[in-house]
């Protein structure tokens, strides 16, 4: 199975999401399950942010590995790694934490029954448990800042690409009563 998405561009992507989360103040979820609160900008080396941020949570990231694209989740210091998905015939991106870091929204690219692809949006627990899709043709999901409902675009073509950068506009889904 040939990819379509490049290493490299992936790569970058990870890298802009760790700068981003040292110093936009992202959320993480702490060892009790609650919010770890924001992040303070770096003023120190990158060992010592990391372990400043051991107690903290943890951070959920997309990895390319045996030709596939799937979520994992590990400690800031790089230990603890663990699979969130699994699933060979399906590529699972840019995952986001809710504000209260329980759940998780992201986009998976599958194959359909006529060997199209769809990029559809879905939404599931912290530990990868309750996957349930939200939206077919869909893609950039984000939180309200209430952790209640996910914003995301609606695809402009029927057919999808990854060069498809035009929508239909936002909808919205709302976790707790659909």
């Amino acid at each position: 199975m040939k990819t379509r998405f490049s290493i490299g561009k992936r790569l970058q992507a990870f890298h802009f999401l760790v700068i981003t989360m040292l110093g936009a103040g992202s959320v993480m979820q702490a060892a009790d399950g609650k919010p770890a609160g924001p992040l303070t900008p770096p003023a120190k080396k990158p060992e010592v942010v990391l372990k400043s941020l051991e107690s903290r949570g943890r951070l959920v990231f997309e990895s390319y590995r045996n030709d596939n694209w799937d979520l994992y989740t590990m400690n800031a210091d790089g230990s603890g790694l663990e699979a969130l998905t699994e699933t060979p015939d399906s590529h699972e991106l840019y995952p986001h934490v809710s504000p209260d870091g329980s759940m998780i929204c992201f986009v998976a690219d599958e194959v359909m029954e006529d060997g199209e692809w769809v990029r559809r949006v879905y939404v599931m627990n912290m530990d990868g448990s309750g996957r349930r899709k939200i939206a077919d043709n869909a893609r950039q999901p984000c939180w309200d800042p209430t952790g209640q409902k996910i914003a995301f675009l609606k695809g402009e073509y029927e057919k999808f690409s990854v060069l498809d950068y035009v929508s239909k506009g936002m909808a919205f889904y709302d976790v707790e009563n659909e």
